[in-house]
């Protein structure tokens, strides 16, 4: 074979493989980001380039204005309330939105979610809306002012009202068959639903905070300054003591109850006895709920104009302190994100505080609280941020690609002797952490009441 002939047939091949290179090239699958942002433009949504976090969804609510407050993250589902009244339930993993129903007036207490059904509190009345098929069931009005939501364990409900007292109700119903009278043939049933009272509690203060249920058990706060624990049957079991009102869900994890109060304090109580086993000072009324973190042992803590604290579930020292933060955005296995002041998020290492990144996101109304529970799922996921944006889009963000694994609740250090000459820290003393700070239908009455 010639020279020639043998450069020509390597200059083939040379060409070739290059454009099988390209071919390939081209067909090369996208990082999961670069698809984000694809999906991102597509839907029209523009995303800063410092974002660390890919786009997953957006779902246009058009004319439907929704406010902020009027979002909701529930579990498996986005609720929201837009300005002409209409609710909207939305699959939170794909923004589909399943159904939609006009209500009488806006919501006055936050939406609850069970296996069943969707409840909301509307001028005063219970209204019950089937989970899966949108459709009105019941409206039922207490004969009392409803001053919380409920907590909802089929067929009990526990509402607080205006009277001071804590309300035990049960949903019951009745059924009427209409045959024909001739042939006994069955034509129509119908079916009325009632509330019978079971039992009420009367405490000293308005019970304006949402109750919650634990084991059999319902922890509800006042603003008398408690925060009682009551058995579903109505037996108190303690009243722990703050020094003022407390306006704001607690959290209950495992054997401990935490509530913050108007006094300036995030409190830890024995969830079985009501002791007090810490209690940290906020420098400003706690007004939310804290997001206790069993895993990593720490809790998370809005307060009033003073930012978000992370506080050692164990020993209520602070770990940390972001002075600019205002809301919890998510949490997941390393990280918490945190909407800060004027539509910047941060992304902060959840044990020390370590800001790692943040960004502005230009275009955005507002955040939406998301206080996800992410230790107590059974599989955990990365997290979700979820935002309103201009245009009245509500918008998906989730973190990228982070395998989490299972969730191992942290256990302390082993001790370590002290060093020669050093002094033996006594038993049970806790050597105090270094806060890191960043800156930056008709209701039946009957049954009897407790007081």
């Amino acid at each position: 074979m010639s020279k020639e002939l043998t450069a020509v047939l390597a200059a083939v091949v040379l060409s070739g493989l290059l454009s099988a290179a390209a071919v390939a090239a081209e067909k090369r699958p996208e990082t999961e980001m670069e698809a984000a942002v694809d999906a991102a433009k597509k839907a029209n949504v523009d995303l800063p380039s410092d974002l660390q976090l890919k786009y997953v969804w957006s779902l246009p609510l058009k004319a439907h204005i929704v406010d902020p407050g009027r979002v909701w993250i529930i579990g498996d589902y986005v609720v929201a309330v837009s300005r002409d009244r209409y609710l909207h339930l939305i699959r939170r993993a794909d923004g589909v939105a399943l159904w939609v129903v006009e209500l009488e007036d806006m919501p006055m207490y936050d939406p609850v979610i069970t296996s069943q059904a969707l409840y909301v509190v509307v001028k005063n009345r219970v209204v019950a809306i089937h989970l899966t098929e949108g459709e009105v069931v019941w409206r039922l009005e207490p004969d009392f002012a409803v001053s919380s939501a409920p907590v909802v364990k089929e067929p009990d409900f526990y509402i607080g009202g205006w009277d001071k007292r804590l309300h035990a109700l049960e949903l019951r119903s009745t059924e009427r068959v209409y045959y024909k009278s001739k042939i006994e043939e069955e034509t129509l049933r119908s079916k009325r639903y009632y509330f019978f009272k079971s039992w009420h509690l009367t405490t000293k203060g308005h019970v304006s905070a949402s109750p919650q249920e634990f084991e059999n058990f319902i922890y509800f706060p006042s603003e008398d300054g408690h925060l009682y624990s009551i058995s579903r049957d109505g037996d108190v079991r303690y009243a722990a003591a703050t020094q003022g009102p407390i306006k704001s869900a607690a959290t209950i994890r495992s054997d401990k109850a935490f509530v913050g109060s108007s006094d300036f304090s995030l409190y830890c109580f024995n969830r079985l006895t009501g002791s007090e086993i810490w209690h940290f000072p906020t420098g400003a009324d706690v007004f939310a709920q804290p997001y206790v973190d069993k895993a990593s042992n720490m809790v998370y803590c809005p307060s009033n104009n003073n930012g978000v604290f992370g506080v050692d579930e164990r020993s209520g020292s602070m770990v940390w302190q972001i002075e600019d933060a205002e809301e919890i955005l998510g949490v997941s296995k390393d990280v918490i994100y945190l909407g800060l002041r004027h539509n910047r998020l941060l992304a902060v290492e959840k044990t020390t505080g370590t800001a790692l990144w943040i960004s502005l996101l230009r275009g955005t109304r507002y955040f939406v609280m998301n206080h996800n529970n992410w230790s107590l799922a059974e599989k955990p996921e990365p997290a979700q941020v979820f935002l309103m944006l201009d245009g009245n889009v509500l918008c998906c963000l989730k973190e990228l690609g982070r395998e989490l694994g299972p969730v191992i609740e942290a256990k302390p250090a082993e001790a370590k002797k002290p060093a020669e000459g050093e002094k033996k820290p006594a038993e049970g003393e806790k050597k105090p952490a270094e806060p890191a700070k960043q800156p930056a239908g008709d209701a039946a009455a009957g049954g009897e009441g407790k007081s």
